[in-house]
């Protein structure tokens, strides 16, 4: 907890949040560049659209482009764990996950590579008919295959359960940053961290302060804060040994944007 506390009063001083250093467990990632979008199931303009239903054992493989959109149907008991794996062959995909009520509840966007994987983790607090929708992330894009595909479906265990808090904290904190309310996000990014450690263990730090060595290297060398940010991760992304956005992906500017005299 000591490293927590210390390394988020660190990356307030110079400008990040870190909101999550787990990806396979933690489940919930959207691109905090990205303003999120509320779309609701089926939605979509492509021809290409359509609906499935997504059963264990039986993956399915699509292809999409542009603005098309395909939703697969998962029917869910209440307190049952979902675990579905979005292998991207050739695009970049955003997968979203809509309640029985119809409403978003999660987007995940953790793996910006054309050839990776979308991991989306879910507790369901209610029984019902949910809906898992992939699309391509780029308005569009050109087209690209993809695999879907059921990995665990099961009840719950209390694990389980302190994840999925994890990631709805995750959620509000990341909403609350977009906003620019630094000072709420915070708190919520704090308590999901806590919860991810304890559940977890302890994540390495070597990279962490390689990371921050670069990154503040370069805002040494007058870049602003968030393109220095954004060359840091472009570079992890050129190392096989840390492409995977596990390493990287946690990291994102909040507040000021300029350098450190101040130029934009």
């Amino acid at each position: 907890m000591l490293h927590l506390v210390t390394r988020l009063t660190l990356f307030s001083l110079i400008g990040l949040l870190v909101v999550a250093p787990s990806l396979e467990d933690f489940g919930y990632w959207s691109d905090p560049f990205r303003q999120p979008t509320q779309q609701s199931p089926g939605a979509g303009n492509g021809a290409g659209d359509w609906k499935s239903v997504l059963e264990p054992g039986k993956p399915i493989k699509g292809e999409l482009a542009g603005e098309r959109q395909h939703t697969y149907q998962i029917r869910l008991s209440a307190d049952q764990l979902l675990k579905a794996i979005v292998e991207q062959e050739g695009i970049d995909l955003v997968a979203r996950v809509f309640g029985p009520d119809g409403k978003q509840i999660l987007e995940i966007d953790a793996d910006w590579r054309k050839h990776g994987q979308e991991s989306v983790l879910l507790v369901a607090e209610e029984g019902g008919e949910y809906r898992l929708s992939v699309q391509p992330k780029l308005n569009g894009a050109p087209g690209g295959g993809y695999q879907i595909r059921i990995e665990e479906l099961r009840a719950a265990t209390e694990r389980d359960r302190q994840l999925q808090e994890a990631r709805k904290l995750s959620a509000e904190s990341l909403i609350l940053f977009r906003a620019g309310k630094y000072d709420e996000a915070r708190p919520l990014a704090e308590r999901a961290l806590e919860i991810r450690g304890k559940e977890l263990g302890p994540v390495s730090d070597k990279e962490t302060r390689n990371l921050m060595a670069g990154y503040y290297g370069r805002l040494l060398k007058g870049e602003g804060r968030g393109e220095a940010l954004r060359q840091m991760q472009l570079g992890m992304l050129k190392d096989a040994k840390l492409r995977h956005p596990y390493y990287w992906a946690s990291f994102i500017q909040a507040g000021e944007w300029a350098n450190l005299d101040g130029r934009r």
